[in-house]
């Protein structure tokens, strides 16, 4: 998997999804997990009580992004 930059290419919807899970590089060099979802970054946060949630900062820049993989097969 490669860095994608969010000036050449944003994460596509297929239809079915709400968001698309990715790994994001911020403005600072850090990576972490991540959605986009409606034109917005969320950094993952998950909650063992409700599922995947999100915090959606406005002061944080992605400079990049990554599909995740796929994951294990059983």
């Amino acid at each position: 998997m490669e860095w994608i930059s969010v000036k050449d290419r944003l994460p596509e919807m297929d239809g079915n999804d709400e968001a698309v899970d990715c790994r994001i590089k911020l403005d600072d060099g850090s990576e972490t997990n991540g959605h986009y979802e409606d034109g917005d970054w969320w950094i993952a946060q998950p909650d063992p009580f409700v599922g995947r949630v999100g915090a959606h900062y406005a002061d944080i820049e992605v400079t990049h992004w990554m599909a995740l993989p796929e994951p294990p097969k059983q």
